[in-house]
């Protein structure tokens, strides 16, 4: 775990490299800069285009943020399938190890065990403590919160997290794309 767990957690945000933004980003630069040279072209619509302008950056700026949710909610959905895969994995070496005896899986977690072993036990509740005030920050936090806590033990504490924060950022995104629209 320490040799794994660790490094994929710090590298975690490398997600966002290979999870790239559709191309509307810059089919929507190109438009704006040809809009804007064809604007300043004109001299007499200086005041118009200056105005169209700013209501252009305006909507770019959001159909930016809408893209930029709409990438971190795949991101967030990638990691919650590897963080479920390790949550199958380590819930099934448990079963086989200890079966169902919570007494017995409480001390090899915390009574009985290396300071390595309590160590991470530590980490990985602070780590999920963390992330529930993240969720807790976001906009309908409260539901958020109480959506992880309950998909917990069905997905587990990774899995069930980047599943809320997946959802919270893909309801960013519609609604930025809807504000843009509306500013059109």
């Amino acid at each position: 775990a320490g040799l794994l767990g660790g490094p994929l957690v710090a590298c975690s945000p490398m997600l966002l490299w290979f999870v790239m933004p559709s191309s509307r980003i810059t089919q929507m630069k190109s438009k704006t800069a040809m809009t804007v040279d064809a604007n300043n072209n004109n001299n007499m619509n200086v005041l118009t285009s200056n105005i169209n302008k700013k209501t252009r950056n305006h909507n770019e700026q959001q159909h930016n943020k809408a893209e930029i949710s709409h990438t971190l909610s795949v991101a967030y959905t990638i990691a919650g399938i590897v963080a479920f895969i390790g949550y199958i994995v380590n819930v099934s070496v448990l079963i086989k190890a200890h079966g169902l005896d919570l007494s017995s899986i409480w001390d090899e977690l915390w009574n009985s065990a290396d300071p390595t072993v309590a160590f991470m036990t530590i980490d990985v509740s602070v780590l999920f403590v963390g992330v529930l005030l993240y969720i807790q920050l976001q906009k309908n936090g409260s539901k958020g919160v109480v959506k992880a806590l309950a998909l917990l033990p069905f997905l587990g504490p990774g899995s069930a997290c980047a599943y809320v924060l997946s959802i919270q950022e893909y309801q960013r995104a519609v609604s930025l794309e809807v504000d843009a629209e509306k500013d059109r």
